[in-house]
């Protein structure tokens, strides 16, 4: 059984475009964590604390009101 990461974080500029890449992530077995707008994407960028990391759901929001620009 292959690992599946929960809680990754998705953010766009609208909510349809957001919940459209919600679902995708959702139905190909991964867990989507609704990170807000583009403005705050900076929050899961490389070297964030919510980047590249095998975070559970309830560990995301955490995560990315921890990172730092």
């Amino acid at each position: 059984m292959l690992h599946r990461p929960a809680g990754l974080p998705v953010a766009a500029d609208s909510d349809e475009a957001r919940q459209v890449a919600m679902q995708l992530l959702n139905d190909t077995g991964f867990v989507p964590y609704d990170a807000g707008v583009l403005p705050d994407s900076w929050r899961q960028q490389p070297m964030g604390s919510a980047y590249c990391t095998e975070l559970t759901l309830d560990e995301v929001p955490a995560a990315l009101t921890a990172a730092d620009r």
